[in-house]
């Protein structure tokens, strides 16, 4: 884990909860909804390309840093337009300061 540095929790992003809705038709719409708003320091950490139906597509992934607080994988992140699929968010423990979590840009869950 990436340790901040003083300071460098400068970035907001919103953590948020994917709710489902009744449709009326007996489906459901799939809506998000802001559990949290909090201070990060975003990294990029690589990028690619791949073709997917015949289109360029790019993605790229990002290590987000915030203070310890649970997070689960089902949920997602709002860095100002750009929304972050969570990958891997490891429980560092109780005691620890801060939280890594790395998410993908581009891709769909």
């Amino acid at each position: 884990m990436r340790a901040p540095s003083a300071g460098s929790l400068d970035q907001r992003v919103s953590i948020q909860t994917e709710v489902r809705e009744p449709d009326g038709a007996g489906g459901y719409d799939v809506a998000w909804s802001t559990t949290a708003t909090v201070w990060a320091d975003v990294m990029p950490v690589s990028g690619r390309e791949h073709v997917q139906a015949g289109q360029l597509q790019g993605s790229a992934m990002y290590d987000v840093v915030i203070r310890n607080r649970a997070i689960a994988p089902a949920q997602r992140l709002l860095w100002g337009s750009v929304v972050l699929n969570i990958r891997h968010a490891p429980d560092p423990g109780a005691r620890a300061l801060y939280r890594t979590i790395r998410a993908e840009e581009g891709v769909a869950v």
